[in-house]
């Protein structure tokens, strides 16, 4: 590049090396540029979540044993819940049987996992 430096010069003759160098970098041709690949990460991840629920009862304990029947047996499922804040946790492949907890695309294509089903 230092070899066109002359060339530029005569181009702009009132132009410092500064500006002279600066034009040049300007005029670096694309495929000299570096190449940008996009890529995304997919995680699986542990979190908590709260369901707010009501329980009638007489006492504190029959609605403490009413509630745990309420939820064990699957009655929350249509109540709305809410993410708790600042709990989410990126999951350890040990906690998921082996299997990825990371997957990382190019384009549409799987390029890595972290686990035992890596396709690498």
């Amino acid at each position: 590049m230092l070899e066109n430096y002359e060339e530029y010069q005569n181009d702009d003759p009132t132009a410092t090396w500064n500006l002279v160098v600066e034009q040049m970098l300007y005029d670096i041709p694309d495929e000299l540029e570096p190449k940008v690949f996009n890529f995304h990460l997919d995680q699986k991840v542990t979190s908590w979540y709260r369901t707010d629920f009501e329980i009638e009862a007489e006492t504190e304990e029959e609605a403490q044993k009413l509630a745990i029947k309420f939820v064990q047996e699957g009655n929350t499922e249509e109540i709305s819940w809410e993410e708790i804040e600042g709990v989410i946790t990126p999951m350890d492949v040990t906690e998921n049987g082996g299997f990825s907890t990371e997957e990382i695309y190019f384009e549409d294509s799987i390029i890595h996992q972290n686990g035992k089903d890596n396709y690498n």
